[in-house]
């Protein structure tokens, strides 16, 4: 076996990266372990290997995976090139063979993308282990389907104890086996799809859009590095950077509401991109007072950016379920109210803002005082032409292939859409991140303190491509604010949002009409396409999703809802399909209500290599490395005494407005937002 396998290792054909010759070939490898629960403790019964053009093979010892690793890495050696595994979901892999492999060189070779959580690890100088879940972004099972490959991923009871002597049944074998086949077709079918090797493919699935954005910013790399920051401006941008908004309302919180109306905006991230303006001028500090700041930043149409002092701040409306102001992004606040985490008041606070959450906080709020401690302004641009074209490029393949049967087309389809939700992740991603190392001798974790956040931005600065994180702070910034008018819209009938979409109780007709007009004034002849049924889709529209019969939520990303007689339920940290069959009902969506073992807990061994062992079980010996030990844990539904207390305090207050109210509401709301977007969105139809 490994006589052939050499063979085909040195056969390879090379592909080259940086100076670096690759072997051009998909290796995958994965292991299957058991779980002592008595000890705490996980080990290997068995590993698995897929080699192209040899096939899938078992082995079932560490002693036998590290004489196939160390050979396959003389070979590489001797024939000048890296090779590549692939393993799918590194992070947990990781954990054993960090000890059970002995001959990783060097700490800056094992690259951590999170805690714990390695895009790769470069063994013995020539072997270069890679996450294939940040690749694909999906599980093995939806990744394996994505790509249709010859060998599906199959099940096994997981639960069963094993050893590296239990004997396995053929369904156990296949298990096996389909898992590294399968992910290797699957990524050779990903290269083949983009015209990759094996040097050239990326590292994440974000790596595709960037790969398009830089060489569409081939040309304008000198003009967009005069928009960046400077350090002390990034730092007041990470402060001010939130993602999209999501809460509760909580005068309607834990009860089951009949009748409920869902919209969704259509494409909302890709809309902010293309119809907004950014601060993608040069940056210059202000001193003066807000309205002074408002008033400049209004002449000269500039975005801006301030840390400020508020005091005395409380809501315009106390009957607003929705307070847009969050606790958490506070340096200091002072006598607080909370609602779930967003400030109803207080008696003083220091936040970073953009000019866009001042908009909010405004029309939200009446506050007593405020200090401008720091402010930079820039001017309001477009997005570079060819972004906004690729942009759209790729919503018009979406859009037209969405639906089709065919297997080219589904492949088209599903590229463009993941590129097109790709582009909102790269324009948020911090570009400054403390990194965790490994010690490859000592065999711990520690943060890389040989740079300072300062320098690391100043390596961002001078490698700069792409678009500056500005884009990202502001496209956020633009959603939540296009949320808020769907919520003024709805007014007290808005039950809860979730970044994108709003959910309402029983839409007076008032509203859904407004919501109609509110559209119209989105729409951008530009910004759309047609599906291949010849419908017109239009990005950034509130597009009606559907009506639960009921639905009931416990706060942010934590409800339950029965549509078309189905129950469903989106609680954060419960599988949705096992939670619904534990839960049965909607009637059982309350406090206390326990899922039990639905979900995985993880549990890191710190053990080195010295404290790896051999011990002897059934006549047998075990080879015991460091580990990760998951074991199933449950969930329990509940809310903080504080949200409790908040809820039963408001309980019946609520009352229903008349129509000349509601129609009043939409009305002053639209006005307001046309003027808005005359101001704020390109003329792209006169463009």
């Amino acid at each position: 076996m490994c006589s052939q396998i050499g063979e085909i290792i040195e056969n390879a054909p090379i592909a080259r990266r940086r100076k670096r010759n690759y072997a051009d070939l998909v290796i995958t490898f994965d292991i299957e372990t058991t779980a002592n629960r008595d000890k705490e403790i996980a080990f290997m019964w068995s590993n698995q290997w897929y080699i192209e053009s040899y096939g899938s093979f078992m082995m079932r010892t560490w002693k036998q995976a590290r004489y196939l690793i160390n050979f396959m890495a003389r070979k590489a050696r001797k024939s000048d090139r890296r090779i590549v595994i692939y393993v799918h979901n590194l992070a947990y892999e990781w954990e054993f063979i960090r000890t059970a492999f002995t001959k990783w060189e060097y700490d800056d070779d094992i690259f951590f993308v999170d805690s714990r959580k390695p895009l790769y690890a470069v063994y013995d100088d020539c072997i270069e282990f890679r996450c294939s879940y940040l690749l694909s972004n999906m599980s093995l099972k939806s990744y394996l389907k994505r790509w249709n490959v010859e060998h599906k991923k199959t099940t096994m009871d997981y639960d069963k104890i094993r050893y590296p002597w239990t004997e396995l049944t053929d369904e156990e074998i296949e298990y096996c086996l389909n898992d590294v086949q399968g992910l290797g077709e699957a990524i050779r079918k990903e290269m083949q799809s983009n015209g990759d090797t094996i040097a050239t493919i990326p590292y994440t699935s974000t790596g595709y859009i960037r790969r398009d954005v830089i060489q569409i910013m081939q040309g304008r790399k000198q003009w967009m590095k005069k928009t960046l920051a400077s350090f002390n401006i990034y730092s007041l941008l990470r402060e001010a950077f939130r993602g999209g908004d999501t809460h509760a309302n909580r005068y309607y919180a834990m009860d089951i509401i009949e009748n409920v109306k869902s919209y969704d905006y259509s494409s909302s991230y890709p809309y902010e991109l293309c119809s907004r303006l950014y601060p993608l001028g040069e940056w210059k500090q202000f001193k003066g007072q807000i309205f002074e700041l408002e008033e400049m930043a209004k002449k000269i149409n500039s975005a801006y950016i301030c840390k400020v002092r508020l005091k005395e701040v409380r809501l315009k409306d106390k009957y607003n379920g929705m307070p847009y102001l969050p606790y958490s992004k506070m340096d200091k606040c002072v006598d607080w109210r909370l609602d779930n985490g967003r400030v109803l008041s207080c008696k003083e606070c220091y936040i970073t803002i953009t000019d866009i959450d001042y908009k909010i906080i405004k029309e939200e709020y009446n506050i007593g005082f405020i200090e401008v401690i720091e402010a930079y302004t820039a001017e309001y641009r477009k997005l570079p032409k060819d972004i906004i074209n690729y942009i759209v490029e790729l919503f018009e393949k979406k859009t037209s292939l969405k639906g089709s049967d065919d297997p080219f087309e589904k492949e088209m389809y599903m590229k463009s859409k993941n590129k097109i939700n790709a582009m909102y992740g790269l324009t948020v991603q911090d570009p400054v991140a403390i990194q965790e190392l490994y010690s490859v001798t000592d065999d711990v974790y520690y943060i890389d303190d040989r740079y300072t956040k300062e320098e690391l931005y100043q390596d961002y600065l001078d490698s700069f491509t792409g678009l500056p994180y500005q884009v990202g702070v502001w496209v956020t910034a633009y959603a939540r604010y296009d949320l808020k008018q769907l919520q003024k819209i709805g007014g007290k009938s808005v039950i809860y949002v979730d970044t994108d979409s709003v959910k309402l109780k029983k839409p007076d007709k008032s509203v859904i009409n407004a919501i109609e007009m509110f559209n119209n004034q989105r729409k951008i002849d530009k910004l759309s396409a047609v599906d291949r049924n010849g419908k017109m889709h239009y990005m950034g529209l509130a597009e009606y999703e559907g009506e639960y019969s009921q639905f009931i939520t416990g706060g942010a990303k934590k409800y339950a809802d029965v549509i078309d007689n189905k129950f469903e339920i989106t609680i954060a940290g419960v599988p949705k399909r096992i939670g619904a069959e534990m839960m049965k009902s909607i009637s059982n969506f309350k406090e206390g209500f326990i899922f039990k073992n639905c979900k995985n807990a993880i549990k890191y061994s710190d053990w080195t290599k010295k404290d790896c062992k051999t011990i002897e079980v059934e006549g047998h010996k075990l080879e015991l490395t460091s580990y990760a030990y998951i074991y199933p844990t449950d969930y329990e539904l509940s809310l903080t005494d504080e949200y409790r207390q908040l809820i039963n305090w408001v309980k019946g207050v609520i009352k229903p407005d008349e129509q000349e109210a509601i129609e009043e509401a939409c009305k002053r709301m639209l006005e307001d937002y046309k003027v808005y977007n005359a101001a704020h969105i390109a003329d792209y139809n006169n463009d």
